[in-house]
Parts: C-alpha cells; structure tokens; sequence
C-alpha cells in the first residue's frame, strides 16, 4: 500500500517530556502557525492542528482497491457499518473525496452568445441565494426570516438565465455548456497492490478490548459483498502482536505443565 499525501506536517516530541513540556510546545507549535501570514491561496480555511497520541492510533487499517465509480456509494455504507460494531469508536477515510460538479463551458458557443466566464459566474451567485430576513416578533413567540433560493438538483443548474434580450428572449446556460461529475481532487494518492483505492482506519475505544473489536470487524468483513472490480486487504493489524504474545505465554504454560508431569511420572 502506498499513500501519497503533501498537505500536512508532523511534529514529533521527545517521548521523556513532561505534560506541561508537551502542552507548552503544543502552544509553541499553534503560535507559530498563527504567525503564517503567507499561505497559499486555495486552501479550504485555516491550518488545523491535531495532537494525536497512543490511543488515537488506528488498530486495523482495510485497503479497498477499486474505481471511484466503483467505490464513492460503496465505502460510506462499510463506514457507517464498521461504526456501529462494538469496541469501535471512530473510522476515518483516505482517499475519497467528494463527488464535485464542473460546468465545461463551450467556448464557440460562449462566444456565439457573446457570454463570457464571468457573466457566467455572476448568473450562478444570483440565482443560489440565501440570506436573513430577521425576526419577527410576537407576545408567544419568536421567530428568524430567512429567503433562500438555491439549487435542489446539479441539474437545474444548466436552467439558469445567463443573458436577457430586449425582446423577452435568454440564453440558458445549458446552451453554452454541460455539467461533469468528478471526485474531489484532495491533492493525496492512495495505491493498493498498485491500483487506486481508499482506505479505511479503524480507531477502537480506550476501554474495548483489542481482540474482540478486531475480532467483530472481521466477522462483518467476511459477510461483506463486494461491488464487481472492488477488492480489500486487512493491514496492519494491532491485534497480531497481542495474539502472538498469547499463544507464547499458552506454549510456555503448557510447556511446564508437560515437565512437571514428566517429573511426577519418573518420581
């Protein structure tokens, strides 16, 4: 599995800090982030920062490999699953972004119609409204005004009016242009096996036991029916050195347990 991803850092501390050295350079690192007046345009709000210990980290990760058609209705329904099994308390997605809508102007026609990008774009805002309208007030109750006009369906996005003639005539959008569904480019790549998939990590909760936890998300794995091209691969799994330290413990203790019976035998 390889995954491709440019849009975070990592800041490790030195495992022998105390708690007030950590939450000291916590408040260092949110500092300086604050300080950063030269970010690049684009990005979708602030920088964010996460402190992530021991007990935030994933217990099993499942590699789904597949399309994006393949997957984009598929992988929310494993999540919603996976959620719901005991021991589990969050499961966090790589690689799969939200399905976008891009309206392909045609230039000939654009230019035909004498509509440019911007008039396009002015059209679009005034049409998907939404605003306040304030409060109305009474002796019971109170309540907010609001007026709205928006988009039910992408589709009806191609209705909208992009010009008006003298003569009552407009020019739709449709006419200039088509719509394209294309997944969200996240600036982040995830291969397994050397295809394109998502992955899936799976967090437990502090008190559940890391055996069962594993133990129920296999169950519904090997119940699960993949979509035609989809497949999955378990990985990393937290439970395999806790499974190995137990059946070396059961070897040992039935290994003594065989000596001690050779003893009384040749007593």
């Amino acid at each position: 599995e390889k995954i491709i991803q440019t849009d975070y850092l990592t800041v490790t501390a030195d495992e022998n800090l105390e708690e007030k050295e950590l939450q000291r350079l916590y408040m260092d690192v949110d500092s300086a982030i604050s300080n950063i007046n030269n970010l690049p345009t684009g990005l979708k709000g602030k920088p964010v920062i996460d402190e992530i210990s021991s007990a935030d980290l994933p217990v099993l990760e499942i590699a789904f490999s597949g399309t994006y058609e393949q997957i984009k209705d598929f992988i929310p329904t494993v999540k919603e699953e996976i959620q719901k099994i005991n021991g589990v308390s969050a499961v966090k997605t790589i690689g799969l972004g939200d399905e976008e809508v891009h309206i392909l102007m045609d230039p000939e026609l654009a230019k035909k119609e004498f509509v440019d990008l911007l008039t396009v774009a002015a059209a679009i805002k005034k049409r998907n409204l939404h605003g306040s309208g304030g409060t109305l007030k009474s002796f019971l109750d109170e309540k907010k005004i609001v007026s709205y006009e928006k988009f039910q369906k992408p589709e009806e996005i191609l209705d909208t009016y992009i010009r008006m003639s003298p003569d009552g005539f407009g020019v739709k959008l449709g006419k200039i242009a088509k719509l394209e569904y294309q997944p969200e480019d996240l600036k982040l790549i995830v291969r397994n096996n050397g295809k394109r998939g998502v992955s899936l990590l799976i967090q437990k909760k502090k008190k559940a036991d890391i055996l069962k936890t594993i133990d129920g998300v296999s169950d519904y794995l090997d119940t699960l029916k993949l979509p035609e091209g989809v497949t999955f691969k378990k990985l990393n799994d937290g439970s395999r050195l806790t499974r190995t330290r137990i059946s070396l413990v059961l070897g040992n203790a039935m290994m003594g347990f065989g000596l001690v019976l050779l003893l009384l035998f040749l007593v």
